[in-house]
Parts: C-alpha cells; structure tokens; sequence
C-alpha cells in the first residue's frame, strides 16, 4: 500500500506520517527530505538559487520515481506537491492520498513559530493572508484526494479510522 499525505504546510503530513508508517510497519518518506538530499541543498536555497519552476519539476521527478520504487509507505508530501505536473491524478493513481485539513487559523498559529523554513509563506505581508492565498489556491487540488480527514487537532487514530484500520 502507498499512502501519500498532502496538505499545508503546517498541517502536521511530517509528524502524523511517521507516526502512521511505525503504526503500519511502513517506510516512512519524506519527499523534501529525499529532494534536499538529491540536490545537497534545503528547500529554501534550491528556490533562491534556481526558482520555484525547477524546485517543482525536481520534486516531480523524485515524486514519481520513490512512488514508483518503494512499496508500502506513507509519504509525506511538500505542501504544493499536488498542484503541478499532474502529481495529484498519479498519486491517486498510484496509492492512497489523504488530505489532512486544517482550518486557516490553526496553520497560521503553527506556521507564526516559524515560517523561515518555507518558501511560499516567505515576505512581505500577513501570515494569515498568506495562508488564505495558497489554501485558495491549492484547495481543488487537495480536495480531489481519496480521503479528507479535517480537524485542527488530527491523530494517528483518525488517520487509521480513515484507512479503514483499528
């Protein structure tokens, strides 16, 4: 089984994933961690070198091939992940995806401690209007997910009850 999680950044895909794979006895895969460590550089300084277009055609890349390389993992996606290069119909061709929902105010309390980390939420302006900009955005991809589990306050029980596991 290949499980992928997407959603915000903030939304909790890294803490929830790993706990969700232990539980399962998966891989766990975090796919920025996979692409910082192919292009030996962090998120942040790939966008500043070489621009978001590359960033996103690089994750796409490596997106495709870890899915198509491991079997029974929970993935941990980038936060855009599902909105370009068609990644949103092959994961939900490939696997299982889970849209982990959170409302606009609890992401910008979890993203207010630190956003520094996060290109798209980097700049001038509100955090809260950030947040609101990208989930508009974002929002009709994620919501073409095979599971939605919307709660500010998700655990890895309403993940198992959404994967049909006690």
């Amino acid at each position: 089984m290949k499980i992928f999680l997407i959603g915000m950044p903030g939304s909790g895909k890294t803490s929830l994933g790993k706990n969700l794979a232990d539980s399962l006895k998966f891989s766990f895969i975090d796919l920025d961690e996979v692409i910082e460590k192919n292009q030996q550089l962090t998120i942040p300084r790939i966008f500043k070198l070489h621009g978001e277009d590359y960033f996103r055609n690089t994750e796409s890349k490596i997106l495709k091939k870890k899915g198509l390389a491991e079997d029974n993992f929970v993935m941990a996606t980038g936060g855009g992940t599902p909105c370009f290069f068609e990644n949103m119909s092959f994961m939900n061709e490939l696997g299982m995806t889970i849209y982990l929902k959170i409302s606009k105010k609890e992401l910008t309390l979890r993203l207010g401690k630190n956003d520094s980390t996060r290109p798209m939420l980097q700049g001038e302006g509100v955090l809260y209007d950030k947040v609101s900009e990208l989930l508009h955005t974002r929002c009709r991809y994620y919501e073409k997910a095979d599971v939605i589990c919307e709660s500010d306050a998700l655990t890895l029980k309403d993940l198992k009850t959404a994967l049909g596991q006690k």
